[in-house]
């Protein structure tokens, strides 16, 4: 009897050490709510998850308010893609209106959200906490701001917007709740029963300082007896409900951020397969140039591109046709799509990336001489990855495979009939007129001297007077890298303007306010953006910056 006991304890025993093994290995968060009725959920990984709605910024959220409720609680987190802000400031306005429509209350809560991010253990997944698992968002640090309505007692709807002037912030998740149950008595007791410290810590997140806070709030804070309530039903389809989640945090450890090898940040592996599909782009090409027939559909398709920023199968069908792949790829926190030659056609037609969830849909990049310019190739694909891109192209022959300037050249920035030109018309023709284009060039600038003075940076549009848009650029530029900037033809550097290249020709005849920016770098600027990931970043923001100031 005593044998057959213990052998049922040491199978119990295993059991439990196999159940432990296969939690600890695979700590996903697998049941997830997807109907509007239940509002929070706690996993059998002890992780909750909640129903959120990602709030417009242009008009109203509607909340209906209960006959009789005496608080209401809003939980506020800032959707965000990375980028090199370790905080993002946002306003939340939100109002209470009367049966009638009546205005009763109009108050705007400013705040600032932490980013922290931090990967599951045992995973490769990055996550914030709490986390948004959609669409590679990530959020910020969320604030519960408490809402006493004994003064409105006719009010029946709450409404809110957010506002920020941060291009990182791409939404804000918004939970409303109300009590349950009035406060009992008994938690004023309580209330004073704790010491300094919890009181200060329970306080935190509302919106008044806890020696601030009404008799009622402070009873309100020591309530978890919450019932979350969805947006009014008329409205509710347009908006999108996303899922929430909070994990222990001895289920997380905290990682730091790497933007200058953004490939890594969610692959963990030397190179991403977006990076390998990029270096492979560049091997055993041998030039041949396009029909003008070829041309015309790639600029269609690359038109289709700009416009949707999606792939279908007739897409992937007519780009095969022209001896080139279309699929979509993720990198990081970016969905990209990519059009890269196939391994039998390799023609030097180009590699071209298309962001699907960029920062700022009116800006592309270009490096027509990967090869030839040295580091110009990599730091456009890493400027990519930053997300205020919506699209880039790379050359993917050497401009010299070809004798430099004849017909049909293998010189992207010199021969008219080519996808990269293409590629260059369609911007034009999809982008309105407050967009821009760089194209990346290099320049050894001991060979180019102007009043006794070497350039670091030279910048053109290709026109033999800069026009006042353009300058706006460039001194955005200016005001990030810190450098003596020479403005051509200002400062008279005709070797390393844009004289003669396709792009500024094109964008000359065809441009409609659009903007055409020929970059020339000396080594050290090259070195300077390819190693730090800041630096690319806040390059991006200020010119992302312009466009939305000429926007205003």
């Amino acid at each position: 009897m005593r044998r057959f006991l213990k052998k049922i304890i040491y199978f119990l025993c295993l059991l439990a050490l196999a159940y432990w093994i296969l939690s600890a290995i695979s700590p996903s968060c697998k049941q997830w709510i997807t109907t509007r009725k239940i509002a929070s959920k706690q996993s059998e990984n002890n992780t909750t998850i909640t129903l959120a709605y990602s709030i417009s910024k242009d008009r109203w959220t509607v909340f209906p308010i209960r006959k009789g409720a005496r608080f209401l609680k809003v939980i506020a987190n800032p959707e965000f893609f990375l980028g090199t802000d370790k905080n993002i400031d946002w306003l939340l306005d939100y109002e209470i209106l009367d049966s009638d429509g009546t205005i009763l209350e109009s108050r705007e809560y400013n705040e600032t959200s932490k980013i922290n991010l931090y990967r599951e253990r045992y995973t490769k997944r990055i996550l914030s906490n709490p986390f948004l698992v959609e669409k590679n968002r990530y959020l910020g640090t969320g604030y519960e701001i408490i809402i006493p309505l004994a003064e409105y007692k006719n009010g029946r709807k709450i409404r809110f917007k957010w506002r920020t002037d941060s291009p990182e912030m791409t939404g804000l998740s918004l939970r409303v709740a109300r009590l349950r149950k009035n406060p009992f008595p008994k938690n004023e007791i309580r209330w004073y029963r704790l010491s300094t410290s919890k009181k200060e810590e329970l306080s935190n997140g509302n919106i008044y300082p806890q020696f601030d806070l009404t008799q009622e709030e402070k009873l309100n804070l020591l309530k978890t007896k919450w019932q979350f309530i969805t947006p009014e039903e008329a409205d509710i389809s347009s908006y999108e409900a996303v899922r929430v989640g909070t994990i222990s945090k001895n289920k997380l450890r905290k990682i730091n951020k790497d933007f200058a090898k953004p490939e890594l940040i969610d692959t963990g592996k030397k190179y991403s397969d977006l990076f390998n599909l990029y270096l492979n782009s560049g091997k055993d090409g041998i030039f041949k140039a396009p029909s003008k027939e070829e041309s015309e559909k790639a600029y269609n398709l690359f038109c289709t591109l700009f416009k949707n920023q999606t792939l279908s199968e007739e897409m992937k069908h007519d780009w095969d046709k022209l001896g080139m792949t279309a699929i979509e790829i993720s990198c990081g926190n970016r969905k990209f799509i990519v059009v890269y030659e196939k391994e039998d056609r390799k023609e030097g037609r180009g590699f071209f990336m298309f962001c699907q969830n960029q920062h700022s849909k009116k800006m592309a990049i270009e490096a027509p001489h990967r090869f030839f310019d040295r580091k110009t190739g990599r730091i456009a694909y890493l400027l990519m990855l930053t997300g205020y891109y919506s699209a880039g192209a790379w050359n993917t022959v050497h401009r010299y495979q070809t004798p430099n300037n004849v017909e049909k050249s293998s010189d992207m920035a010199h021969n008219p009939d080519t996808f990269f030109n293409s590629f260059a018309r369609a911007f034009l023709n999809t982008m309105p007129p407050d967009s821009a284009m760089i194209q990346l060039h290099g320049f050894y600038d001991k060979k180019h001297s102007y009043k006794n003075s070497y350039p670091s940076l030279v910048l053109s549009e290709g026109r033999s007077k800069p026009s006042q848009n353009f300058m706006m650029y460039a001194n955005a530029i200016k005001k990030v890298l810190h450098t003596n900037v020479f403005i051509y033809p200002d400062d008279d550097l005709e070797t390393l303007s844009a004289k003669g290249n396709i792009s500024a020709e094109t964008f000359e005849k065809q441009a409609i306010g659009q903007i055409f920016i020929h970059f020339e770098m000396n080594n050290d600027i090259r070195k300077l953006l390819l190693k730090t990931g800041k630096i690319r970043y806040e390059l991006s923001k200020e010119l992302s910056l312009v466009i939305h100031s000429k926007e205003r």
